[in-house]
């Protein structure tokens, strides 16, 4: 890595914790000239219990993403 400033970060695990977001974060390997994209999720919140919520308020004709937009339980 160069000493140019990074303008960029990796993703931060511990935000997503009980939040139903993917957080994408990416680097630049300049060794092989290649981007190197990394995400992070909660895999209760985006996993299957997420997919269970929407799942069920597609089936009674609540809005798709109805109690799915909490932001998480860690503090930013």
């Amino acid at each position: 890595m160069s000493g140019a400033p990074r303008l960029y970060r990796l993703p931060e695990p511990k935000i997503l914790i009980g939040a139903n977001f993917c957080d994408i974060g990416f680097e630049i390997d300049e060794r092989f000239g290649r981007l190197v994209v990394i995400g992070a999720i909660d895999n209760l919140g985006k996993g299957t219990s997420g997919n269970a919520v929407q799942c069920m308020n597609i089936m009674f004709g609540f809005p798709e993403k109805m109690g799915l937009g909490f932001a998480g339980l860690h503090p930013v």
